[in-house]
């Protein structure tokens, strides 16, 4: 038994030691028994912690977010465990299920909680490298998949020529369409990293590769027309702008945009 007195109406009570939360029997004030152990969980926070880093490491995504889970149940402001869930998070990125938008939304929930955060850019900016090497990654991936079409088609007529107008168009469509979602890829890598040259550099390398694509006829050069004034911008603010325009002159040549290619190349 414990004793104390009330602090609403100063009356002496006597209460049994295993409560948490009692009630003056005079004046029926709530009165907390017990605090809640604040030092053990700020010990099980950093346990979670080090261990959700250690699956990080080990590329063990699905517990890091388990971990990083734990620690917000105790406390839902705290920043490292935003950041951990976001980068694991995308580190379950797929070519079916691309993680990456919603890996920026707990880092948008991070930046709430401490704007200006350097550790929170920085993860920003990582993510944001390693979503562009995966869309070159996947661009890259579709050239060889259409390399091997090609291989194939062209292994098939030269021992049975007439097997040619046969499969000529269906191979065609189909090399064609792994071309366009590569330079697609290229495109959409070169959006989130303006100022990287490397982008550019692969799509000038396929528009050299597949010059013999009409690619005005292709969606991929729709969809690259419509962001011409984005590049445009963003080629401006990179230093080596004649090198840029030299880059992207393989792909625009190719669609009779040489007047575009030379307005990038002044562009200060």
């Amino acid at each position: 038994m414990i004793k104390l007195t009330c602090p609403q109406c100063n009356g002496a009570l006597e209460l049994p030691d295993n409560l948490g939360v009692a009630h003056c029997m005079y004046c029926g004030t709530k009165i907390l028994l017990q605090q809640p152990d604040i030092a053990k969980d700020k010990e099980t926070i950093q346990r979670n912690k080090e261990l959700c880093r250690i699956a990080l490491e080990s590329k063990n995504y699905n517990e890091a977010i388990q971990f990083s889970n734990h620690i917000l149940e105790m406390d839902t402001k705290d920043v490292d465990a935003w950041i951990y869930k976001a980068t694991a998070t995308f580190g379950l990125t797929t070519e079916a299920n691309n993680r990456y938008d919603e890996a920026k939304e707990y880092l948008k929930k991070a930046e709430e909680i401490s704007p200006g955060d350097a550790r929170i850019r920085d993860t920003l900016n990582n993510l944001t490298y390693r979503q562009a090497d995966w869309f070159i990654y996947l661009g890259k991936k579709e050239i060889e998949r259409g390399d091997k079409i090609r291989d194939n088609f062209n292994r098939a007529i030269y021992h049975d020529p007439l097997a040619k107008n046969q499969a000529a168009k269906i191979m065609m469509n189909e090399i064609t369409h792994c071309y366009c979602n590569a330079m697609i890829g290229f495109f959409k890598a070169a959006n989130l990293l303006p100022r990287d040259i490397n982008p550019l550099l692969n799509i000038e390398d396929l528009a050299k590769k597949v010059n013999w694509l009409d690619w005005e006829s292709t969606d991929v050069f729709k969809k690259a027309m419509q962001n011409l004034q984005m590049f445009r911008v963003n080629l401006g603010m990179v230093q080596k702008t004649q090198e840029v325009s030299l880059t992207l002159s393989g792909f625009c040549t190719q669609t009779q945009k040489s007047q575009w290619v030379i307005d990038v190349g002044t562009t200060g």
